[in-house]
């Protein structure tokens, strides 16, 4: 663990940096919150800016998880084609990233009704996505009750 100091107006900021895999890494507040609902909500979904590190925080908090990314058309056209044969290829997996869900609205039935068939699978599905008022509609319809909702904010000093 490093501690790094930095000087600005005159007030002494200290902030604890964490080294992984020679990229520096800063610790999230959120990060307790994600790990509690994964505990206790089928779904969490993680919103935020692009590029406020949603991905990589994810990634790092469940190192094993299976992670998919809309960002690709291959997997964002079968995803669109047929939710619930795209959710089947992911029975076996315990946790299971959804990237950029937004650009898939209709996949969030197919999350409830998997949801449904097995009501104690706690953290199985984490999505995020950056266009927080359009994915907030189709959660609210489709996943109610389900999801735990949380919000990245960007860096700041």
């Amino acid at each position: 663990m490093t501690y790094v100091v930095f000087l600005c107006n005159f007030e002494l900021e200290v902030r604890i940096i964490l080294s992984y895999n020679d990229i520096m890494w800063i610790q999230r507040v959120l990060k307790g919150q994600i790990e509690k609902s994964s505990l206790s909500r089928p779904v969490i979904l993680l919103t935020g800016m692009r590029q406020t590190g949603k991905s990589s925080l994810l990634k790092r908090l469940f190192p094993s998880a299976t992670y998919v990314t809309f960002d690709h058309y291959d997997q964002l056209d079968e995803a669109r084609e047929s939710g619930e044969d795209f959710l089947e290829k992911f029975s076996d997996s315990s946790v299971v990233i959804l990237d950029e869900v937004q650009y898939v609205p209709e996949l969030f039935r197919s999350i409830k009704l998997r949801v449904d068939e097995d009501r104690g699978r706690y953290g199985k599905w984490i999505l995020t996505g950056s266009q927080q008022f359009a994915l907030m509609k189709d959660v609210s319809d489709s996943l109610a009750g389900r999801v735990s909702v949380m919000h990245l904010e960007t860096l700041s000093a």
